[in-house]
């Protein structure tokens, strides 16, 4: 079973966000401060999403029993993350070691606010960083 992170979900987003951060963080003790930073900033646990281990990666390849709405978010991020393939079988492998996976749905697609959460999440040794919405993508940090 995946540990559940206070302050965060472990269920994919519904509806898929418009806009979202998404990075990995090796350590727990990380990982919690970040969304305990987060959630101090403003989002809310049903912004966060933190994927972790096995069912984590599962969850990222859509194969887990609900895999009729993780295929709707799938089909949903790579609209909006088509040219960064990479990164995202980088946070499959990521929480199949164990690491954790956070998505942060943004409330717009203003850069800045991206930046901000990706400065948070970067204070907490967050890696494999990249933004997306109105159709584009780039990578942070």
């Amino acid at each position: 079973m995946q540990d559940h992170t206070k302050g965060a979900s472990d269920e994919v987003p519904l509806p898929p966000p418009a806009h979202m951060v998404a990075c990995a963080i090796a350590d727990a003790a990380d990982t919690q401060r970040a969304v305990t930073q987060l959630n101090e900033n403003g989002l809310s646990e049903d912004s966060v999403t933190v994927l972790h281990g096995k069912e984590g990666a599962d969850a990222l390849r859509n194969r887990r029993s609900d895999a009729g709405r993780l295929h709707a978010f799938l089909v949903r991020f790579d609209e909006l993350a088509s040219g960064i393939d990479d990164l995202v079988h980088g946070h499959i492998d990521a929480a199949d070691r164990g690491e954790h996976v956070i998505l942060v749905a943004l409330p717009n697609g203003d850069p800045d606010t991206a930046e901000r959460i990706w400065h948070i999440l970067a204070s907490h040794n967050a890696h494999d960083g990249f933004a997306a919405g109105n159709g584009t993508t780039y990578e942070l940090g």
